[in-house]
C-alpha cells in the first residue's frame, strides 16, 4: 500500500509537525515492507528547486520550497498522479506554511480533483476544532473591524464545512472534538474515528541535577509551563499563583518555555514580564521564549517536577501533555474543552477552574506535598502509556487505511 501524508514536518516548527514526525516514523516499525510512506512537507528554507526528495527505509520525504499557492496546488497533483497513492491523509487543514493560501485553498482543490477521480480515499485528522464563536474571537483579532472580522469568520467556517464533506473519513483526539464536529459542521458519526494522541513509551532523560544544572536552575521544584505563548495561555494565573506557592511550598520556581506567538506573542510576553515585576517575583521565574530543538526537550521535562496547562482557551489536544506523560510528569490543567477527557477526568492529572490562581496554587501544593496523590496520577499516566504507544497508534492508523482501501476497492469493482 501507497499511503501520502500531506503535512507540515520537522524542521519545520510546530505540534503538527512533531505528530506527524512521530507518525510516520511508527508507520515505518510496524508496516510491511511493501507498504510505502510518502510524505509531503514544506522547508523552512527557501531554494530555488520546486522539490527535493529524502528516502529511508519505506519512507520517502518530499519537500516543496518556497512557492506561490498555485504553484503548490500544481506540486500537490503532480505528486499524487506521480506517486499513485492508495491513500491520501491531510493531517490539518491548516499546515503553517507560506504557500496554502488564506486558509488552505490549494487543499480544497486537491481534494475536489481526488472527489473526481472517485479511486483515492482521503483522510483528515482535526488537530483543533474550531467553534464558530471563537473563529469569530480570533479574526478580531487579525480585524479592525467587526464587520470584517465576521465575513473573515464565515470564509473560515465554509471552508472546513466544505473540506469536511469531501474527506472520506475524519480522525480526532478526543470524543469532545467528536461532538464539536457532530454537532457544528453536521459530519455523520460513522465519518469519524477517534484515535488518542501517542505517546513515547521511553523518551530520553537526564539526570533531574544535571538537567537543572544546564539549564541554571537552583530551586528543589520546578514548574513547567511549555509551549507557544500567547494570551490565551493563561500564563497570568499561575504567575499570581507563585507568591503563596514561594511560601507555603519553598524552594520553587516557575519555568515559562516556548516560541512567542507571531501575532500577539509579544505583547503578552511584555504584559507577563510587567506582572512579574509587580507581584516581585523575578527570582523565582525562568523565562525561555523561543523553540525549543526536539534535543533539548529532554532537559526541560527531566528537571521539571510538574507541568501545568493553566489555559483560558482550548482548541484541541496538546502536544505538550502528552510529551509530560511520557515522562511521567504530574500535569494540572484547566478543565475546559478536550482537556477533563484527556487527562480522564481527573485520574491522569488534577483539573482546576480556568483564570483561577487558587486553584492553581491548591494543585501545586497537592502535587508536592502529597505523595499519595502523585502516585495515583502515576498509575493513571503509566495506564494510558501502555495502551497508547505511538506503534500502537500507526498500528490503528494503517488497518483504518486498509479498511478504507477494501472498500473503495469494492465500490469501483
Amino acid at each position: 500500500m501507497r499511503v501520502c501524508i500531506i503535512s507540515c514536518y520537522p524542521p519545520q516548527q510546530s505540534g503538527v509537525a512533531d505528530y506527524s514526525k512521530h507518525l510516520v516514523d511508527s508507520m515505518s516499525n510496524v508496516s510491511n515492507r511493501r507498504d510505502e510512506v510518502y510524505v509531503i512537507c514544506g522547508s523552512i528554507h527557501v531554494h530555488q528547486l520546486l522539490q527535493t526528495k529524502e528516502k529511508s527505509r519505506n519512507v520517502h520525504i518530499i519537500r516543496t520550497h518556497g512557492i506561490s499557492p498555485l504553484d503548490y496546488l500544481f506540486v500537490l497533483i503532480r505528486s499524487v498522479l506521480t506517486i499513485r497513492p492508495h491513500i491520501v491523509h491531510i493531517q490539518h487543514p491548516q499546515l503553517r506554511t507560506s504557500y496554502t493560501g488564506l486558509i488552505g485553498e490549494p487543499l480544497l482543490f486537491l481534494l475536489f480533483f481526488l472527489k473526481l477521480t472517485g479511486r483515492i480515499p482521503t483522510v483528515i485528522t482535526m488537530h483543533d476544532v474550531w467553534p464558530l464563536s471563537r473563529v469569530v474571537e480570533r479574526a478580531k483579532r487579525f480585524c479592525k473591524y467587526k464587520m470584517f472580522a465576521l465575513i473573515m469568520a464565515g470564509y473560515f467556517y465554509t471552508f472546513q464545512f466544505i473540506m469536511l464533506r469531501l474527506i472520506t473519513q475524519i480522525i480526532t483526539h478526543s470524543n469532545f472534538a467528536k461532538e464539536l464536529l457532530i454537532h457544528l459542521y453536521y459530519i455523520p458519526e460513522s465519518k469519524i474515528k477517534v484515535f488518542p494522541h501517542g505517546v513515547i513509551p521511553v523518551p530520553p532523560t537526564v539526570n533531574a541535577s544535571k538537567a537543572k544544572s544546564e539549564l541554571k536552575i537552583n530551586f528543589e521544584h520546578v514548574i513547567l509551563c511549555f509551549g507557544f505563548i500567547w494570551p490565551n495561555k493563561g500564563i497570568e494565573f499561575i504567575l499570581r499563583a507563585m507568591p503563596e506557592l514561594s511560601k507555603s511550598v519553598g524552594h520553587t520556581c516557575l519555568l515559562l518555555v516556548g516560541p512567542l506567538h507571531p501575532i500577539d506573542g509579544p505583547r503578552y510576553l511584555k504584559e507577563i514580564l510587567k506582572l512579574v515585576r509587580e507581584i516581585k517575583m523575578e527570582r523565582f521565574v525562568r523565562i525561555h521564549p523561543y523553540y525549543i530543538p526536539e534535543n533539548k526537550v529532554p532537559l526541560y521535562f527531566s528537571a521539571a517536577s510538574l507541568v501545568v496547562l493553566p489555559n483560558t482557551v482550548v482548541l484541541g489536544s496538546s502536544g505538550v501533555l502528552y510529551k509530560a506523560f511520557s515522562y511521567r510528569k504530574p500535569v494540572i490543567a484547566t478543565n475546559i474543552g478536550c482537556r477533563p477527557e484527556e487527562l480522564d477526568f481527573g485520574r491522569r492529572g488534577i483539573l482546576v477552574a480556568p483564570a483561577s490562581a487558587k486553584g492553581l496554587t491548591n494543585a501545586v501544593h497537592d502535587i508536592l506535598k502529597n505523595s499519595e496523590v502523585r502516585t495515583k496520577i502515576i498509575n493513571g499516566v503509566e495506564l494510558y502509556i501502555r495502551e497508547n504507544t505511538w506503534d500502537m497508534v500507526a498500528r490503528k492508523t494503517m488497518n483504518m487505511y486498509n479498511d478504507l482501501v477494501q472498500n473503495q476497492s469494492t465500490k469501483t469493482n
